[in-house]
């Protein structure tokens, strides 16, 4: 048995990660600290994934189809016998110390810890907008925030079980964004470390741009709003937020020195998709919207 007060499980939930998996896995082998086991959890991949970590000397746990993110992270919470769970994406690369810091800081009634994001891909008109606008972490100034995400964070297991773990209808995303509100709504303190970071080797394209568009809006807002009720005044406000978003982005594009003109497209061509999903929220919230675990 390894529960011990501080023992350390690392979770990397991937799906069709076979390009980006044996570099993730090999940084936490890498670890100044090593972690008392590596759980990889392959949620229904289609590619290669399975055999590339079916060679690496970690745990490797497989979803017989697709579920979604919220439940391969519930597979390896409850799969980790560790007190402390590190969740890992499958397209990022910790550095050295990540685990070495998130053992550090599990003290002061701290349950969850959270380190910096950085893109690994800068380049280009797709990449740029990613990091001026939708970087996970790097620019956060709080040390105790409501949110943290789970790119490359650590949780108290048992503090997890407790709330019910990650609620399975997020698939793509806001998975992290509901467990942090529903811990601070409970008098649970997160922290954030800037010592901790991992790279993010996502390399955007123009359907994965759009479709995250529409993935982050969907997701992101059904977990902030928690069931708030439908009014035409309320969506005609979140459609509203939503174009000036987009101008403020195309404003703040065009004084860009690199892209100048491709993020100014860009910022109005993401309004399209986020249009669509509040489409989709609203259906969602008239059937009930999200159950709660």
């Amino acid at each position: 048995m390894i529960e011990t007060e501080k023992a350390m499980s690392v979770v990397i939930p991937c799906y069709n990660a076979e390009k980006t998996i044996s570099a993730c896995v090999n940084s936490v082998l890498k670890q100044t600290v090593k972690p008392d086991e590596i759980l990889v959890i392959d949620d229904g991949s289609t590619d290669r994934t399975s055999s590339i970590v079916g060679k690496l000397p970690i745990r490797l746990i497989s979803h017989n189809k697709n579920k979604g993110i919220g439940a391969a992270r519930n597979t390896g919470l409850n799969f980790a016998k560790g007190s402390i769970v590190a969740f890992l994406d499958s397209d990022c690369i910790m550095s050295k110390d990540c685990l070495k810091f998130f053992k550090e800081d599990f003290k002061d009634g701290v349950t969850g810890v959270e380190g910096q994001g950085c893109e690994l891909y800068t380049r280009g008109p797709l990449q740029r907008y990613r990091i001026l606008f939708h970087v996970q972490t790097e620019r956060k100034t709080s040390k105790y925030p409501n949110v943290i995400a789970t790119l490359c964070t650590a949780f108290k297991k048992q503090t997890i079980l407790n709330i019910g773990g990650f609620n399975e209808f997020y698939k793509n995303c806001g998975e992290d964004i509901d467990l942090s509100l529903r811990l601070t709504r409970k008098g649970h303190l997160l922290l954030y470390d800037p010592r901790i970071y991992a790279w993010h080797a996502k390399y955007e394209t123009f359907r994965s741009f759009r479709k995250n568009a529409y993935n982050r809006y969907f997701y992101g807002e059904l977990a902030n709003t928690m069931n708030m009720a439908v009014s035409v005044r309320r969506m005609v406000r979140e459609a509203y937020k939503i174009l000036f978003r987009g101008f403020y982005r195309a404003k703040r594009g065009i004084r860009d020195r690199e892209h100048p003109f491709a993020l100014v497209v860009l910022s109005f061509v993401e309004i399209v998709p986020q249009l669509l999903a509040l489409n989709s929220i609203v259906k969602v919230l008239k059937r009930g919207g999200v159950k709660y675990t």
